[in-house]
Parts: C-alpha cells; sequence; structure tokens
C-alpha cells in the first residue's frame, strides 16, 4: 500500500509541474504580446550608441569611449 501511495504522490506532483510549466508560458507569451521586454536594460541609449559608434570609427578605442560613458569597455563592444 506504501509503493501504491508513493506512485499517486509521484503523478499528482509531476502533474501539478505541467500546470505550473504551462501557466508560466502562457503568462510569459502575454507579457511579450503586451510589449514587455525580458532581460537586461540597455547601459547606453541610442543617442549614446549613436555617439560611441562615431567615435569608434573615428579611431577611439573601446576603453576610451567606455570611460566617456561610464560604462565597461565590453559594452562598447557590444554596441
Amino acid at each position: 500500500m506504501g509503493k501504491f501511495l508513493t506512485h499517486i504522490l509521484g503523478s499528482v506532483a509531476k502533474l501539478e509541474r505541467s500546470f505550473i510549466v504551462q501557466r508560466t508560458s502562457e503568462g510569459r507569451a502575454r507579457a511579450v504580446a503586451n510589449g514587455i521586454k525580458f532581460g537586461p536594460k540597455f547601459k547606453l541609449d541610442s543617442h549614446q550608441r549613436e555617439q560611441a559608434i562615431k567615435m569608434r570609427n573615428e579611431g577611439k578605442s573601446n576603453v576610451e569611449i567606455a570611460k566617456l560613458f561610464n560604462v565597461s569597455h565590453q559594452a562598447i563592444g557590444r554596441v
């Protein structure tokens, strides 16, 4: 009887887990449809990104540009 009970409880837990996955997936889809963006925020706005690209094309290094905008040189590299 104990083995039967553990199987039943395991099945209920598995069913509940599938419901949780389904609800969170639907919630994410609704958020994306409403315009919510996931992930980290940009360190630089669009104007700053344009300026960084312009400076890079003028020959400044990523480190120099990063110091001006107070961000890491990797952030400038991603721009």
